[in-house]
């Protein structure tokens, strides 16, 4: 029907927030979206489109906000949905070349959800778990096996959230942490030493993600299906905090053992029962 052509997808906030990430990036000038770079882009598709001085003051006059993030929704939501789309698209390809796992993600979101009836069935399949990575920056060689995990992890289908590919310069930590944790399908965390001491004196990036993963698990103390606790260095007592050791956690110790403390973790994320069950 014409008069819904302007109605916004139901997951457009999901779409919005993701896609607003991507260009917030400050620092990265390949692609970070200013004010002028974003409007020019649409005035692309909508030549008569105000230019950026011409919206700001407008947006001042009516007494609008002129913060990025809400008045980007705000242009992009008033586009029909075709030149919406070809806004979108033409920013996830200027991204695309630095951030393709997410730009694809994206993509899936905003292209996959029109066959309302068969959406369920291929969601439960076709979605990647998402995972948040949390663990104590200890020194370059645990904060490289970490990375390493979880490259290998995107390469097996997982999508993972890892500080290191969220907190590129200019992210708000606490915000982009809770926003990973809370969407996550998963938590992995990277149990050592130092990790149960900045957990237990709620210290930095750590003590503040603990703090959320624990109220979460408090409120839900019978079962525990999101938290996957792995120990990499240290014992039981000296790495996990006390909390968290009532929970069965896969042992990472050993780098001669790592492929199959890999292919157990693998099944976790993937809720597939053991081979030996």
């Amino acid at each position: 029907g014409g008069r819904l052509d302007n109605v916004l997808p139901d997951n457009w906030l999901e779409i919005y927030n993701r896609l607003f990430e991507l260009v917030d990036v400050r620092g990265d000038a390949a692609t970070y979206f200013s004010g002028p770079r974003f409007i020019n882009l649409v005035r692309q598709f909508l030549p008569y489109f105000a230019n950026y001085e011409q919206y700001i003051d407008e947006r001042n006059r009516q007494g609008k906000s002129t913060t990025r993030r809400i008045y980007y929704f705000d242009i992009l939501k008033d586009l029909t949905p075709v030149v919406r789309n070809q806004v979108i698209t033409e920013i996830l390809n200027i991204i695309r070349p630095y951030d393709e796992h997410r730009v694809e993600n994206i993509e899936l979101l905003l292209f996959n959800k029109h066959s309302k009836e068969k959406e369920p069935v291929k969601d439960q399949h076709d979605r990647k778990p998402v995972i948040f990575i949390s663990y104590s920056w200890d020194d370059e060689n645990h904060k490289n096996w970490v990375l390493q995990l979880a490259n290998r992890l995107l390469k097996d289908n997982v999508d993972v959230k890892l500080d290191r590919y969220l907190l590129r310069t200019g992210a708000a930590m606490q915000y982009t942490m809770e926003q990973a944790i809370s969407t996550a399908d998963k938590i992995l965390i990277v149990f050592t030493p130092n990790y149960k001491l900045k957990a237990d004196n709620r210290k930095g990036g750590v003590g503040y993600e603990y703090s959320i993963m624990n109220a979460g698990l408090y409120l839900n103390q019978t079962t525990n299906d999101k938290i996957i606790p792995v120990l990499r260095k240290g014992s039981i007592e000296e790495s996990i905090p006390s909390f968290m050791q009532q929970y069965i956690h896969l042992d990472i110790r050993n780098d001669d053992n790592f492929e199959n403390s890999y292919n157990d973790l693998k099944r976790d994320i993937f809720n597939e029962p053991s081979a030996f069950v």
